[in-house]
């Protein structure tokens, strides 16, 4: 669960009944919390700061999540940290960060101190903030994905995973210039060339590929900055983790609307299977409309493909699932307040 607008960060898991119970909440950082982070088996919980830090947390043996140590709390930047990725296992134990001071970094348990996280790589090539970063599927090998209000999606890599030596192997531009790519997710599927899902300001969602040569071309324009009929920025997008290569699922969140697609990677045909919800709950239970429908900051799959999170600005968390219509539409809502009173 998570909100650009808060410093509270709650867990929420599913629960007996219709209703999903937080977990618990954690509060013990100050300022807006950017970006909150399981690692690949969900043991490791990190989050992210306005004020360049991160923070660590594992469970005890009781189930409540703590941190990791007294100085579990990284600087990792000079400015607002906005995304973090971690590698997969295969790659160790590693997570990315990118930020308002231009770059890009990674980290990794320092040897002598297996609690403690050190810098191991340091990418200085963007010219402005760092909106995204993302590794790659495992099967793409060490790869890591950036996006730049500098106009680029720049890609990183290096033979071996070899920390110290990653170099960028390559880059594109999105859109037209002076627009920012503020958000990416690479396809899972194995059977298929490596591709990005890319979201702009200018409210452009395109999927690119790139082949044995490493150069990146446009396959599919979901939305583009001539067609969108609101402009509005793409804040996030996610790639449904899928094997059906005739039937991939990406969602976007755009302003107050939740999109999501079906596409054949075959054929490249896709069509727009969200029904939008143009009012929400109050939260109250009382169903009344909101004078203004909230904003979508995040979107997210879960680890089938079968449910999407969409993370709201007025702090609910909806759960939206495919309907027998083969259309998708919200299912159910979580929302957290003192006193434990949930939707």
């Amino acid at each position: 669960h998570h909100s650009a607008q808060t410093n509270i960060h709650s867990i929420i898991s599913p629960a007996t009944g219709r209703i999903g119970q937080p977990m618990q909440k954690l509060q013990d950082c100050a300022g807006i919390v950017h970006d909150v982070q399981f690692d690949y088996y969900g043991t490791t919980l990190a989050r992210c700061t306005e004020e360049g830090l991160v923070y660590l947390y594992k469970q005890n043996a009781r189930g409540e999540w703590q941190q990791m140590s007294q100085s579990s709390a990284i600087r990792v930047h000079d400015g607002p940290v906005y995304r973090l990725s971690w590698a997969h296992p295969e790659f160790g134990n590693l997570f990315a960060t990118c930020s308002e001071d231009q770059t890009v970094k990674v980290f990794a348990p320092d040897k002598s101190n297996p609690q403690k996280f050190k810098q191991v790589e340091k990418l200085t090539d963007s010219r402005k903030a760092v909106k995204d970063v993302s590794f790659a599927p495992r099967h793409l090998g060490f790869r890591l994905a950036s996006a730049s209000a500098d106009g680029l999606v720049r890609f990183y890599e290096c033979e071996a995973v070899n920390l110290g030596t990653m170099s960028l192997h390559s880059s594109f531009e999105p859109d037209r210039s002076g627009v920012t790519p503020t958000c990416l997710s690479w396809c899972k599927l194995q059977r298929a060339p490596a591709m990005v899902l890319v979201g702009t300001s200018s409210g452009s969602i395109k999927i690119w590929e790139s082949g044995e040569s490493r150069r990146w071309k446009q396959v599919l324009a979901l939305e583009s900055s001539s067609s969108s009929h609101d402009c509005q920025e793409v804040r996030d997008v996610s790639w449904a983790p899928s094997v059906d290569k005739k039937a991939q699922y990406v969602a976007a969140a755009a302003g107050r609307h939740v999109k999501i697609w079906r596409i054949n990677l075959e054929t490249m045909e896709h069509i727009l299977v969200s029904r939008d919800v143009s009012i929400h709950d109050n939260g109250a239970g009382t169903g009344d409309a909101l004078i203004t429908p909230p904003e979508v900051w995040r979107v997210e799959w879960n680890a089938l493909g079968t449910a999407l999170a969409v993370s709201l600005d007025n702090g609910v968390v909806d759960v939206w699932r495919p309907a027998p219509n083969q259309s998708w539409t919200r299912h159910r809502s979580l929302m957290y307040t003192e006193g434990s009173k949930q939707q």
